[in-house]
């Protein structure tokens, strides 16, 4: 899980910094991790955890990137995490 979950990271960092509005980087990179909190809560029963989890190191992507768009679509994302654990919890 912890492979599928920093690919993941990676994928939406790239989608973060990447190319097109902001709105349509953030919808990109929220069906991406929907479609990873998806398939591996559906393994593990286990969606709280791996949300943190994907958080946690989102978070620390976040801290290495510089541009203000990704930032903000990192942002955003963080903040859906979060609000889906403490749901969840």
């Amino acid at each position: 899980m912890a492979d599928k979950v920093a690919a993941c990271v990676r994928e939406v960092v790239a989608i973060a910094s990447g190319d097109g509005a902001v709105g349509d980087r953030r919808k990109a990179a929220e069906q991406r991790v929907a479609k990873l909190l998806k398939s591996e809560a559906e393994k593990t029963l286990s969606h709280q955890s791996i949300a943190q989890d994907f958080r946690d190191r989102l978070g620390a992507a976040l801290n290495a990137e510089h541009d203000p768009d990704a930032r903000e679509v990192l942002d955003k994302i963080i903040d859906s995490l979060r609000a889906q654990i403490d749901d969840l919890g």
